[in-house]
């Protein structure tokens, strides 16, 4: 199966694009407004640029003494280095955009064009009818009036073994387990999402973003600074840490992961409302990896879906990356859990099934694996965000700023599907520029 058809079939994967306002209006160059920002992903680099030049006095706040969030790369494991988080641009969104205008070379991605589906304990071109089924029941009878999870729609549907781990599958990207997921939300996301994928041709996504934000930002971005209060009660905002380290705002932009706010690690004073706690609940983030496995030689000719330890098997590297050869795959939900359990074993699952349709040569051509855990990356505790059952409104709750001084960006604040990627985290700071435009007379 072509890849483009492969994406336009499992509708289940796509996050639809909303509407999004244009930022066509220009914020005054003279001001002495302090703008505080917690976390340097991407959302929070986006916003530290936009408002510096735009002449407001900004510091960025990072826990970890590196930024960039989940966009991290290794240089070590491959000839090349290697994106450990976000890697593909998806479309021509606002990411494209950027990327374009910083005149960095990039270039349709069409390696993985040819996936085949496992399935019934052979490789086959295309999906079963089946699930084809599914898809329409699923379109066909949500929104429920009673939300409920994927797992239980698709058990009422077929609850044959093959089927549902099939449907577990066609969620890895989703970066959750099917019981986790929202059938209402899954009812949503369409197939607006464009199936071109794009990659950078000489450098990774982190060195796209360490160029044009974190060098950009030396001087704004300050590391090791875990937050553990902000105090809102008077005009400006103080922010600090356990160490008595303390910085004053006049407006506050807070762009950690979802996992982060819900661990209630930073003490709001007063406390942040209880609706918007409860939306954070019904925001999920999972533990997961991404993982990568090194050959001597690349002895596959086609990507491998719906694998029985991991969702997926595609290859990661630039069309002119030479050398040794990789496989790699998001490791999500139950195939996580079996991967946690022994992961020395999982390896050993991983590289028997690719045996079994390789004629034995995984094995035969391993040098080595290395897996991003991002599940257990401090500060970050996890892959990406998705719905929860009954929470289709919860991302319109959890962002909403607060007096006009508290701020939420980050992918798990994109209220239009597309969160779980960069170009989604993008667009949510783009919506706190908008609403800082209707509040500029505070600034």
């Amino acid at each position: 199966m072509k890849r483009t058809v492969f994406l336009k079939n499992i509708t289940l994967l796509f996050f639809g694009f909303g509407l999004i306002p244009r930022l066509t209006f220009g914020l005054s160059k003279k001001n002495t407004c302090k703008i505080g920002i917690i976390g340097a992903g991407i959302s929070g680099l986006y916003l530290g640029k936009y408002l510096t030049k735009q002449g407001y006095s900004v510091a960025i706040l990072e826990a970890k003494d590196s930024a960039g969030g989940r966009i991290a790369e290794n240089t070590h494991f491959h000839s090349h280095p290697i994106d450990l988080g976000a890697q593909w641009i998806h479309g021509k969104n606002e990411l494209y955009k950027l990327v374009k205008k910083a005149h960095t070379p990039i270039y349709q991605d069409k390696k993985n064009d040819v996936i085949k589906i496992m399935y019934d304990n052979q490789l086959n071109d295309d999906f079963p009818i089946e699930f084809y089924q599914f898809l329409n029941e699923i379109k066909r009878k949500t929104p429920l009036k009673n939300d409920m999870s994927v797992l239980d729609f698709a058990m009422k549907f077929n609850s044959d073994s093959k089927f549902i781990k099939l449907v577990e599958s066609a969620l890895t990207d989703t970066a959750t387990r099917a019981s986790n997921f929202s059938a209402n939300e899954i009812s949503k996301l369409t197939t607006k999402l464009k199936t071109i994928d794009y990659q950078f041709a000489h450098t990774t996504m982190y060195g796209f973003v360490h160029k044009n934000y974190i060098e950009a930002l030396k001087d704004e971005i300050v590391y090791n600074f875990q937050v553990s209060s902000v105090d809102y009660t008077k005009k400006a905002i103080v922010v600090a840490n356990d160490a008595g380290l303390a910085y004053e705002f006049d407006k506050l932009i807070i762009t950690i992961p979802i996992t982060e706010l819900k661990s209630k690690k930073i003490r709001f004073e007063p406390d942040l409302p209880k609706a918007k706690w409860e939306a954070f609940e019904q925001i999920g983030m999972d533990k997961g990896l991404k993982l990568f496995l090194k050959f001597e030689k690349q002895f596959y000719e086609y990507s491998l879906f719906n694998g029985k330890y991991a969702g997926y098997y595609i290859d990661p590297t630039k069309v002119d990356s030479g050398g040794h050869s990789l496989l790699a795959s998001l490791i999500m939900g139950n195939n996580a859990d079996t991967y946690y359990d022994n992961p020395n074993k999982a390896i050993d699952n991983y590289l028997n099934e690719l045996d079994g349709y390789f004629n034995g040569q995984a094995s035969k051509y391993f040098i080595d694996a290395f897996a991003q855990d991002w599940g257990n990356e401090k500060y970050i505790n996890g892959v990406y965000s998705y719905t929860k059952v009954g929470g289709q409104t919860a991302r319109a709750v959890a962002r909403r700023p607060i007096t006009n001084k508290l701020y939420f960006a980050g992918e798990a604040m994109n209220t239009n599907r597309n969160y779980g990627n960069v170009h989604g985290a993008i667009e949510s700071a783009m919506d706190v520029l908008y609403h800082l435009r209707f509040t500029k007379s505070d600034l």
